[in-house]
This record gives structure tokens, C-alpha cells and sequence, in this order.
């Protein structure tokens, strides 16, 4: 009966701004959850084994709760963070609800949310946009595990590693530029991709049209509604020169 919000504060996000102006006591109303459910079980029957999470910044956020549908289902995980700097992961709420009164560990988004849902530290990888500071050793992962640069050309450099890409299924959110570039990796490599859309929703119940997106559904042109028949779109409905 229980559950926390936790967001990253823009600086000139409308959003972020009117929830740090509220105090204890105070109420919102909140609608969900919305869209379709994905059936993870037909995955399986797909044939997919191995679920690569792609988030790029806060995209990385609904995935962690992806990761724990997948491990129930028990596929096989990495996740591939991308994040401008290595410090935009440090955790710097307070920590006692979690690891106790007297326990002075740092802790790290997404990493340590990946962790606690079974990921062991080889599964994890970040790439970054600036210069990767000694942060990164507390963060307990293998070096070669960072890179410097997009996320989208670490997982690249990935795939070029491996043998076999035919259980492989990629789950990412993120900036469009990301989920273009993704979506050009993954045709390339015949990997099958989902992404999940991040869209202002004005109602929320499919009336207002304000979440749409162009898809393409036996090559007609159409426009979905995240909100309904969304979020996770297959890449291959999702018309990218319109996006």
C-alpha cells in the first residue's frame, strides 16, 4: 500500500518544479496504469532467451521494472546505461530505509537497482558523455564495462562480439536520436527491438489525441496513442521519418 516517487529535477521542467513545491500533506490524483500489458510469456514462446535494457538518461527508469517482470520469467539480462556523467548516478537521498541507520555506503542509481533484481556486474555496462571521474570504482563494476561516448556505439561494439544474436530481444527508452540510432543497429544485426515511448499524455484514456505517434501497420500510415495502444511499440511499426 506503499510506493515512492523518485525524480530528477529540471531546471526549467514545469513537472519536476511543481512536485518540489509540494510539502507533507499535500495531495495529487494519479491515473494508471496505462496501456497494454505486454505478454512476456509469448516472448518465451518467440523464442527469446536474452533481453538486452537499453535506457538513455531517465529512460532507464521503466525499464528496472521491466528487468523485475523478466527475471520472474527468468530471461537472461544485461543493460546497457547511457548517462551524461558517471556522478548523475550517485543516490544522494537518504539511505536508511534501505541499508540502514549506520551504513555510510554511497549508492547508485540503476546500478544497484539492477543488482538487487539478480544482474551480476558483468551485465552491467555505462557509457557516458563526459570524462569519467573516480566515482566509477566505488560503482564496483569491470573497467572495460565503461565507455566514453554514446550508448548506442557501446552497444554496437557489443553485438560486434558476439556469435549468436538469434534469442536476443532489445527493450529501450530514451531520447529519439538514441531510439533512431538503436533501431538502425538492431535492422542491421536482424535483432528484434521494442522501445517504450515517452509522450505527454493530456487525458490519458485515448480521447484527446495529445500522445500520438506515426506507426505503420501492413505498410499503412496510421497515428497510435501511446496512452492506449502503447507505451512498448514494436520498432518495426513505428514510422522513424516521422517520428
Amino acid at each position: 500500500h506503499k510506493f515512492e516517487i523518485f525524480y530528477k529535477l529540471i531546471e526549467n521542467g514545469t513537472g519536476t518544479n511543481e512536485l518540489k513545491q509540494m510539502k507533507e500533506g499535500d495531495t495529487f490524483q494519479i491515473l494508471g496504469p496505462l496501456g497494454k500489458r505486454p505478454n512476456l510469456a509469448k516472448w518465451q514462446a518467440d523464442g527469446i532467451e536474452e533481453v538486452h535494457l537499453i535506457g538513455g538518461g531517465v529512460g532507464m527508469a521503466p525499464l528496472m521494472f521491466f528487468g523485475q517482470a523478466l527475471k520472474y520469467y527468468s530471461f537472461r539480462i544485461k543493460a546497457f546505461i547511457g548517462i551524461d556523467r558517471i556522478e548523475s548516478l550517485l543516490f544522494k537521498a537518504p539511505l536508511a530505509a534501505t541499508f540502514g541507520e549506520d551504513d555510510p555506503r554511497k549508492a547508485y542509481v540503476y546500478t544497484d537497482n539492477l543488482k538487487s533484481i539478480g544482474l551480476n556486474d558483468n551485465d552491467i555496462r555505462i557509457s557516458f558523455e563526459k570524462a569519467i571521474s573516480d566515482i566509477s570504482i566505488d560503482i564496483g563494476l569491470p573497467g572495460q564495462n565503461f565507455f566514453p561516448g554514446f550508448v548506442s556505439e557501446q552497444y554496437k561494439a557489443f553485438l560486434d562480439s558476439l556469435n549468436e544474436t538469434r534469442d536476443i530481444l532489445v527493450l529501450a527508452c530514451g531520447p529519439k536520436p538514441m531510439l533512431k540510432a538503436l533501431e538502425k543497429i538492431t535492422s542491421e544485426a536482424n535483432i528484434r527491438m521494442k522501445v517504450l515511448l515517452e509522450k505527454r499524455m493530456g487525458c490519458g484514456i485515448g480521447v484527446c489525441m495529445s500522445c500520438v505517434c506515426p506507426t505503420k501497420k501492413n505498410n499503412v500510415e496510421q497515428y497510435s496513442r501511446v496512452c492506449m495502444e502503447g507505451p512498448l511499440f514494436d520498432s518495426q511499426d513505428i514510422d522513424w521519418e516521422k517520428l
